[in-house]
């Protein structure tokens, strides 16, 4: 990250643009942000962007160190249509694959 950190959608964004390979992949990232205030109140966070078939599962424990982990927060899964074998993905192809796929 070169001006610091902005949010979870720019970060990918200039990795995105940072790499040249061609290709495809899904993507889940969880960024923990301790510095959010909110009326001049701390106020942690976590920012989650999920594209495809990832999970992000978030677990707690509700009731003191002893009790159980729960689940607290979960992402859903992102698929084509529904369709199993079709999760989103972030792309990068060339003419030689797709002469009308932009970016």
């Amino acid at each position: 990250v070169t001006d610091g950190y902005r949010g979870p959608i720019p970060l990918v964004r200039e990795a995105f643009e940072a790499t040249e390979s061609l290709g495809s992949t899904t993507l889940v990232l969880a960024i923990l942000d301790n510095s959010t205030r909110i009326h001049g109140k701390l106020h942690p966070m976590i920012a989650v962007i999920s594209v495809g078939d990832c999970e992000l599962l978030i677990l707690r424990r509700l009731h003191g160190r002893s009790s159980p982990l729960v689940p607290v927060f979960h992402t859903e899964m992102q698929r084509i249509d529904g369709h199993v074998q079709t999760p989103l993905q972030l792309a990068r192809v060339d003419d030689r694959i797709d002469p009308d796929f932009t970016e």
